[in-house]
């Protein structure tokens, strides 16, 4: 926390970089960053209306609520997965930092995943329009939503300084992280409750990274409250360790990443 606190200048310009790449030569440039979560909502408040449409008159009715409820949960996934998919080739991708042994190089696995939050914090209020203009109010619970953004950023660090250093040695390892997504989506309680499952079934569940925030996201925009308080002290307290053993990790392996680029 003393270096993050100490490098905070870099991070934050390290951070505006990668955001401006990312849209720099599209014709809508930052505007893509609000237009996906819009399409998002759009495609899943479509789809799900043509399912629900058998089943009643009311399609729209009943697909735009399913959609709006998701839509956190989602919004977490898609954090998770930008993370995991830019992780394998992040030192690859910044070799120029890592002959400078002055350079923080834990730092860019930080600066991913700031942009990931950012993306997520983005989507969240063009979630937050959407609920308003369907329902006429917004959620009370939605101040509790950069709480949960923030329980699930040392996961997102874990991750990222974890697969980063790995995919130094282990080219290969890109390959698995996109279906490790889809893995831990369909693991997730996204679309579903996992309190009709069996206490063993919900351990393995429990396993997952998003279920204990997804699942307190919704209970969160239902109720208006955290009611979860201990088991989300758990959970931050296993992220912090996991985010720490990924730094040692991630530093015990840099000494050869110059060699192996």
């Amino acid at each position: 926390m003393k270096e993050l606190w100490t490098f905070r200048d870099l991070i934050w310009e390290l951070s505006k970089r990668d955001f401006i790449l990312r849209y720099r030569g599209s014709y809508a440039g930052f505007l893509w960053s609000l237009l996906y979560p819009v399409s998002i909502l759009t495609l899943y408040s479509s789809a799900f209306g043509l399912m629900f449409s058998h089943q009643s008159a009311l399609s729209l009715t009943s697909a735009v609520p399913y959609a709006l409820a998701i839509f956190p949960g989602l919004t977490l996934f898609q954090a998770l997965v930008e993370t995991l998919n830019k992780a394998p080739t992040l030192i690859a991708s910044n070799h120029v930092y890592v002959k400078k042994m002055v350079f923080p190089l834990e730092l860019m696995p930080f600066v991913t995943v700031c942009v990931a939050l950012l993306h997520s914090v983005i989507s969240l209020v063009i979630w937050v329009v959407a609920y308003g203009l369907f329902h006429g109010r917004v959620p009370g619970g939605v101040v509790y939503l950069p709480m949960i953004l923030v329980l699930f950023a040392p996961v997102l660090l874990a991750i990222c300084l974890l697969v980063s250093a790995l995919g130094v040695y282990l080219r290969d390892i890109s390959h698995f992280t996109s279906p490790l997504g889809q893995a831990l989506l369909l693991l997730s309680p996204v679309f579903y409750s996992i309190d009709g499952f069996s206490s063993t079934l919900r351990a393995v569940f429990l396993l997952n990274p998003l279920t204990m925030l997804v699942e307190q996201t919704k209970t969160i925009l239902e109720q208006g409250r955290v009611t979860a308080w201990v088991g989300l002290a758990v959970y931050l307290s296993l992220a912090l360790a996991a985010a720490w053993i990924s730094v040692r990790v991630f530093r015990r392996l840099r000494p050869d990443f110059a060699d192996l680029l």
